[in-house]
């Protein structure tokens, strides 16, 4: 369960954006970066989709971390507060309104400023990854929280609050922080599934909307 990838700037690759050419703009702009005269804007980098890594109020991994069961998975409209506490503000995040801009993609014969609803599409060498659920990992589902396991081997009911969305996609046993979470419970890690207990007051997320 989930949404798919949200539609994206094609950035990617070697074919979009322009090489700086005119020495006056590339002499103002290598005194601010240090990479390749001419390749500023090829070097421009689209960011991902917020998405909540937990549904914690607190510091996270300390004695002080509880779960909020008003915190939804899925994508984080909440500007983050710290590194460590990441749902600790209430501001919004002006950056999803730009997820939500409408760009023109009906383009025939050259190459789209935006793509998206392509899950599968093929990497090129031109146009970097196509791919709207790859393309930053925008792709959401609850498949990607890393659960801490109980003796049932079900999700322990007592453990949500070491839950976190693991947004390549890879959450195993013993894997994804298991520094913090522990050795015992990393030991007790695995994907979430959608049959296990109280998925329903634990697993709860957003349905992201193209345009808003």
């Amino acid at each position: 369960m989930g949404f798919r990838g949200v539609d994206h700037l094609v950035t990617s690759g070697s074919a979009p954006l322009s090489t700086v050419t005119p020495k006056p703009v590339a002499d103002i702009m290598s005194q601010v970066f240090s990479f390749g005269t001419g390749s500023y804007l090829k070097n421009s980098v689209t960011p991902p989709l917020p998405l909540r890594s937990k549904i914690t109020a607190g510091e996270e991994w300390s004695t002080k971390e509880q779960v909020e069961k008003n915190f939804y998975w899925g994508v984080q409209f909440e500007h983050p507060q710290t590194l460590l506490k990441k749902n600790g503000s209430i501001l919004f995040n002006e950056s999803i309104d730009s997820f939500t801009k409408f760009f023109p993609n009906f383009a025939v014969g050259e190459a789209k400023f935006i793509t998206g609803s392509n899950a599968g599409q093929s990497d090129t060498a031109e146009n970097g990854i196509l791919d709207s659920d790859r393309f930053c990992n925008n792709v959401f589902t609850l498949e990607n929280i890393q659960v801490v396991t109980g003796s049932s081997g079900n999700a322990n009911p007592e453990k949500w609050n070491k839950a976190v969305y693991v947004r390549n996609g890879a959450p195993s046993e013993g894997g994804y922080l298991s520094s913090v979470i522990g050795a015992t419970d990393s030991a007790k890690t695995r994907p979430f599934k959608t049959d296990d207990p109280l998925h329903n007051y634990y697993a709860r997320w957003f349905q992201w909307r193209q345009y808003l």
